[in-house]
């Protein structure tokens, strides 16, 4: 895809999957801080596109801590400052660090599920290309 595709594409196919299943299958009502989540995505897919012209160790493992921790702050920002937890939380400086310190354990799990994931996916996509590489050069014998 064209890096301008790449990211309102996905961010676009996300923002309308949640509208469908909030409102259509959950029969929640949608609030104004959704658009906080949607652009805490968008934050993940511009530090994947960082990724696009050169991937390295280092590159790919500062995307996958960058990536859920953007996220964990954008989106439980939200939540403290009008979100679905907005109500537990008060609207001062503690109760934003109490508003992060509640949703600390997503965090951690975003961090290990993305450890994972970006180890599997771009070690195989490594070993692939290896692979594809080692067969291109193979001298056959008559």
């Amino acid at each position: 895809m064209k890096r301008r595709d790449s990211v309102w594409f996905p961010i676009s196919l996300l923002a309308t999957s949640d509208v469908v299943l909030t409102t259509q299958i959950y029969h929640m009502k949608m609030g104004w801080t959704q658009g906080i989540d949607w652009l805490g995505f968008l934050a993940v897919t511009l530090i994947g596109g960082w990724l696009r012209k050169s991937q390295s160790v280092r590159k790919i493992a500062i995307a996958a801590v960058a990536g859920p921790t953007v996220f964990f702050l954008m989106s439980n920002f939200g939540v403290w400052l009008g979100g679905h937890g907005a109500h537990l939380y008060p609207h001062t400086w503690q109760g934003l660090v109490a508003c992060y310190i509640g949703a600390s354990p997503f965090y951690r799990n975003s961090l290990l599920s993305t450890a994972v994931y970006t180890a599997l996916l771009f070690g195989f996509d490594e070993i692939y290309r290896r692979r594809r590489a080692d067969a291109g050069h193979v001298v056959h014998a008559s």
